[in-house]
C-alpha cells in the first residue's frame, strides 16, 4: 500500500530542514507539516510572487512529516503529486516542480534525496485552476532512515517563460478540507485535495495524525520531559498545580494525559499563523493613459481583496533601463483609508535635484522630473478577483505597475505615523500583527512636496 501526504494551507511544521539547493529562489518557502491524514484546511492557492523570466524553479512551500521508524526508502519507486495549478499569461510557461528528501528528526542532517528537484511535463491551463498529474521515478539508491526521520517535501514551479510571461504569473493549490482527493489525471478542474503519493508504505511512530499532530513543549523548566499533546484550542490535561494552556493546530481531540508534573504555570502556545484561507495575490499592469478608470484584477481569483498595495515606477517595459529615480508606493483599505507616497531622484551624484511627496487623499501617484505630480489615482473599490482605481486625469505615459492584495486576512491596518529622533516611535494598531509592511519617505508634513 502506498503512502499518500496532503498538504494542508495552514498551520507550523515541526522543525527547519534545509531547502533544497536547486531551488532558484525559497524566499516564499513557508514551512508547514504535512500528513497522511486530512487536516481540513481551507483549499487555496499560493501565487509566485516573483517577477522572474528566466528558465529556474521557485520553491513554494516545504512541508515536514510526522517522525517515522527506522526502515529502508526503496530505490526507483513510483512517486505521484496531483495538484491544480494555474498561469495567468500563456507565455509563462509554467509546470510543477518537486523535490522530496529524508531530515533527521530535528531536521538538521539531510539523510538522503528520494526525488531530485524534478519538474512535470504538462503546462500550467493559462484559462482556469485545472488537474495537473505528476509522475516520476525516485532516484536510485535505497535509503536507510533512522528512527525519528521524517519526510520533507518540498513543492513549486518551474519554467522559461517568454514575451510577456513570467514566473509571478503562475499559482499552485494546496489545503485538505474537500470530501474527495484529486484524481490522477491533468483534466480535472473542481477543488477537490491535492496530494503527494510514495509507493513505499512507510511505518511511522505515531500511526495517525488524527491522534495528535501537534506536539506543544513546555515553555518552563521541568524536571523531566513534558510533552503536552492536545486539541486545539484547550486546557491541557496534565497534571500539575497551575494551569497549562496549549493552543495547538491539531483538530482532534487526544485522550492522553501528560506525563509529567511542573511546578510552574507552563503555557505552551505554538506560532502565530496566518488564518486559513488568508491569501496573497499580485498583479503586473500598465497605468491607463486614457485616464478615468482602470481595475486591476488577477486572472483566475474569486477572492474579494481586504488591503491592497500599489507600486509604480518609470518604466513603461518589463526589464528595461530609465534615466531618474522615479517610483511611487500606495496602500488602501477603503475609499477613506489610504495613504501614498513618491520619490524622484535626478542623478545619482547630487541630492540639489530630489523631492519626495506623502498625500492622505490618493491610492497611488507618481512624480515628473521635476518633482511636479505627473498623475494620481484614487482607491475606488475591491471586488472579486481586484480592484478598481480612478485617475484624476491621464498619466504622461503607460508606467509599469504593481498590485498586490491580501484576502481573508482577520485584521488589516494602515497608519502613516513620524519617526521620533529618539527611536521610541510606537505605531499602535489596536492588535499584534502577525506580519507588518513599512514603507518611508522624508517629508516634513502630509502633502507637501520636500525639495533637496
Amino acid at each position: 500500500m502506498a503512502t499518500r501526504f496532503y498538504l494542508p494551507s495552514s498551520g507550523g511544521a515541526p522543525v527547519s530542514p534545509a531547502y533544497d539547493a536547486g531551488w532558484y529562489s525559497t524566499s516564499q518557502g513557508t514551512r508547514l507539516s504535512c500528513y497522511t491524514t486530512k487536516q481540513n484546511t481551507s483549499l487555496g492557492n499560493i501565487a509566485c510572487l516573483l517577477n522572474v523570466k528566466t528558465d529556474v524553479d521557485i520553491l513554494l512551500r516545504q512541508y515536514v512529516s510526522e517522525p517515522i521508524h527506522a526502515q529502508t526508502i526503496n530505490e526507483l519507486q513510483s512517486i505521484k503529486w496531483q495538484a491544480r495549478a494555474n498561469e495567468d499569461n500563456a507565455d509563462a510557461n509554467l509546470y510543477l516542480s518537486l523535490c522530496i528528501r529524508v531530515c533527521s528528526n530535528d531536521g538538521t542532517t539531510i539523510r538522503g534525496t528520494i526525488l531530485s528537484l524534478t519538474r512535470d511535463d504538462v503546462e500550467f491551463d493559462s484559462t482556469t485552476y485545472v488537474n495537473r498529474q505528476f509522475t516520476a521515478t525516485s532516484d536510485s539508491g535505497d535509503i536507510n532512515a533512522q528512527e525519528g526521520d521524517r519526510i520533507v517535501i518540498e513543492i513549486g514551479q518551474g519554467g522559461d517563460p517568454v514575451g510577456g510571461g513570467s514566473h509571478n504569473d503562475g499559482a499552485v493549490g494546496v489545503g485538505d478540507n474537500a470530501s474527495t482527493d484529486l484524481p490522477e489525471n491533468d483534466t480535472e478542474t473542481a477543488a477537490y485535495n491535492p496530494w503527494v503519493e510514495l509507493a513505499d508504505t512507510l511505518d511511522f511512530v505515531s500511526e495517525s495524525a488524527s491522534e495528535s499532530p501537534s506536539i506543544s513543549p513546555s515553555a518552563s523548566e521541568s524536571p523531566s520531559e513534558s510533552p503536552s499533546i492536545s486539541p486545539s484550542p484547550s486546557e491541557s490535561p496534565s497534571e500539575s498545580p497551575s494551569e497549562s494552556p496549549s493552543i495547538s493546530p491539531s483538530p482532534s481531540e487526544s485522550p492522553s494525559e501528560s506525563p509529567s508534573e511542573s511546578a510552574s504555570e507552563s503555557p505552551s502556545v505554538s506560532p502565530s499563523l496566518p488564518p486559513a484561507g488568508f491569501e496573497v495575490r499580485s498583479k503586473g499592469v500598465q497605468a491607463y493613459t486614457g485616464g478615468a478608470l482602470q481595475d486591476i484584477d488577477v486572472s483566475g481569483w474569486s477572492e474579494t481583496p481586504e488591503a491592497a498595495l500599489y507600486f509604480i515606477a518609470r518604466p513603461t517595459s518589463l526589464n528595461t533601463i530609465t534615466d531618474h529615480m522615479i517610483h511611487g508606493m500606495g496602500a488602501a483599505l477603503s475609499t477613506s483609508v489610504r495613504r501614498s507616497m513618491s520619490s524622484t531622484n535626478e542623478d545619482n551624484t547630487a541630492d540639489a535635484d530630489c523631492w519626495a511627496l506623502m498625500q492622505d487623499d490618493e491610492a497611488i501617484f507618481i512624480q515628473d522630473s521635476d518633482g511636479a505630480i505627473d498623475e494620481e489615482a484614487d482607491f475606488t473599490n475591491f471586488h472579486s478577483g481586484g480592484s478598481r482605481i480612478t485617475w484624476d486625469g491621464s498619466p504622461a505615459t503607460a508606467y509599469q505597475m504593481l498590485a498586490m492584495y491580501f484576502a481573508n486576512a482577520e485584521d488589516v491596518d494602515l497608519q502613516s505615523v513620524w519617526l521620533e529622533t529618539d527611536g521610541t516611535t510606537v505605531i499602535n494598531a489596536g492588535f499584534e500583527p502577525d506580519v507588518v509592511i513599512f514603507s518611508h519617505v522624508q517629508t516634513g508634513a502630509i502633502n507637501s512636496l520636500i525639495t533637496q
